[in-house]
């Protein structure tokens, strides 16, 4: 599970055991509402998510953070907790599923291995229901 916390020195990590992340109603409003071209504010965060643990491979020890920071703005208007659940399904993603995700993370092997390594499990306990 992962929530974001800002440390000491200002910067945003993933730390475990938060649930419930994304159900303030701002959250929830976005995640649901329809944002660009048909897609769900869940479609866009979704995809940033790939983008960003796609651009975050270079951060070593410090993935879920990158992750973090990339997904929010630019488009993405969850709050830093939300976006925190984001940044540790970013982070269990590379470290267990990184060769089946590399090369599309919206592929069906990259979300049967997030499935089959506990990523999503983790992702929807810090998240809560977003249906």
């Amino acid at each position: 599970d992962a929530t974001s916390a800002v440390d000491a020195a200002g910067e945003v990590s993933a730390t475990a055991a938060a649930t419930d992340q994304c159900q303030n109603p701002a959250d929830l409003a976005w995640l649901k509402s329809t944002v660009k071209s048909g897609e769900t504010g869940r479609d866009l965060a979704r995809a940033k998510a790939g983008e960003c643990g796609l651009g975050c491979l270079a951060a070593k020890g410090k993935e879920d953070q990158c992750a973090i920071k990339c997904m929010i703005g630019e488009g993405v208007q969850l709050s830093t907790g939300c976006a925190g659940c984001y940044g540790g399904i970013v982070l269990c993603t590379i470290q267990k599923c990184l060769p089946k995700c590399i090369k599309d993370p919206q592929a069906a092997m990259c979300k049967d291995c997030q499935k089959a390594e506990g990523c999503d499990t983790a992702f929807y306990a810090c998240t809560g229901p977003l249906d």
